[in-house]
């Protein structure tokens, strides 16, 4: 599962995977049980399954605020890729090959401070 705020246009996101279409103005999923996260519950974070299509998988990036990829190893992550050509900005670890993949979107940035990373200095989350 992959976790995706609510959308600039202030849609939220369905489940996607099952059946296609449009991933806005459906209801949000269920709060799993003994889900701990607090931001869940005030629809600020939601989760979306698989995407089914090409179209569908556009849509959700392209409703989505940020793309925070959280990898601490991806030689060539495809996925900040796709959400920046999407117009969504992607903030992520400045480890393996995302320092190359980031720079399309203004909005993007390179984090440092995961252990793995390639980088030096502090955090900057």
């Amino acid at each position: 599962m992959r976790h995706v705020r609510r959308g600039r246009r202030g849609h939220r996101l369905r489940r996607g995977g099952r059946g296609g279409g449009c991933p806005c103005h459906e209801a949000r999923p269920e709060r799993p049980q003994g889900h701990g996260d607090p931001l869940w519950g005030g629809g600020l974070v939601i989760a979306c399954e698989r995407a089914s299509d090409k179209g569908q998988l556009a849509a959700i990036y392209s409703a989505a605020d940020l793309f925070l990829n959280t990898t601490r190893e991806d030689n060539y992550p495809t996925v900040n890729l796709e959400a920046e050509a999407c117009g969504t900005p992607v903030w992520t670890y400045d480890t393996g090959g995302c320092g190359e993949t980031i720079g399309l979107e203004r909005r993007s940035r390179l984090l440092t401070g995961c252990s793995g990373s390639s980088s030096k200095g502090g955090s900057d989350a």
